[in-house]
């Protein structure tokens, strides 16, 4: 299994406590194939003295050749494009689905550069995305694709709720990526007037598991729980990216998935 990267890039004064990991499913293990998601996590205080957090999570699809490449690429990307509009003045709420889709054409095209030099085929970078970009009053989300966003507002922070619930494409077992030549018709984008406490990204290996598709609700102890030693200050966060790595390692979960996980984690609480 591909041993997890740090996942927060943190600088001093923010309030914001990062944790995360992405561990391969057994199928790629089993054959040698790294995990195919990438994630990333930052925040910071911002010239207006906001306190901003931005998170980036991509699924590089199974069957693409390059598709961890493409995870890499959407993800790293996404947040210089969100930190470049955040640091030279912009604010959260001024982020709209115009601007959101413009970052994305150009990370396509970066994607559409790539695929020349190899295959020829954009679609073997395929990947997902899902973005969050918080700051004390806004907060603006975006996805294409599966995997989930969960949010707990801090005027009930122990309540969390999805929200954007997993693209699933027209057969079973697919989705949508940002290499469909429709992926603009698959963005989902939400501004919202909101004070996020505590928010929550994971890719498709996790969303049966953290999901109930019959109440179509966010199953609550699970993140109740979770959250719990990220509030701890006295925990290191990579402490704790340790630990959700081996939490994602575990039979619990290794044998109710397949799929590769990722799983990140922030708290202002």
């Amino acid at each position: 299994m591909r041993h997890p990267e740090p996942v927060a890039d943190q600088s001093s004064g923010t309030l914001w406590r990062c944790a995360g990991a992405s561990v391969a499913g057994l199928h790629h293990a089993a054959r040698g194939v790294e995990c195919q998601d990438a994630i990333a996590a930052s925040a910071w205080p911002t010239v207006s003295q906001d306190d901003v957090l931005v998170m980036v999570a991509s699924d590089g699809a199974g069957a693409a050749t390059f598709g961890r490449t493409g995870a890499d690429v959407i993800t790293r990307q996404l947040t210089i494009y969100a930190r470049r509009h955040l640091l030279y003045g912009g604010e959260i709420h001024d982020l709209t689905l115009e601007t959101v889709t413009q970052w994305l054409f150009q990370i396509r095209n970066t994607l559409d550069a790539c695929s020349r030099k190899t295959t020829g085929r954009l679609a073997d970078y395929a990947a997902t995305l899902s973005v969050a970009i918080i700051g004390h009053t806004h907060a603006a989300f975006f996805q294409i694709g599966d995997g989930a966003i969960v949010v707990a507002l801090e005027s009930s922070p122990w309540q969390y709720g999805w929200v954007f619930w997993p693209d699933r494409g027209e057969y079973a077992n697919t989705t949508y990526f940002l290499t469909d030549r429709d992926f603009a018709s698959n963005l989902h984008f939400e501004m919202l007037k909101i004070s996020v406490a505590e928010v929550s990204i994971f890719t498709d290996g996790l969303q049966d598991l953290l999901l109930s598709y019959q109440t179509h609700q966010v199953h609550q102890p699970f993140f109740r729980k979770i959250f719990l030693p990220l509030r701890n200050k006295g925990v290191l966060e990579e402490e704790l990216n340790g630990e959700l790595a081996n939490y994602l390692q575990s039979q619990l979960i290794s044998t109710r998935t397949n799929d590769d996980t990722s799983l990140m984690l922030a708290s202002r609480l």
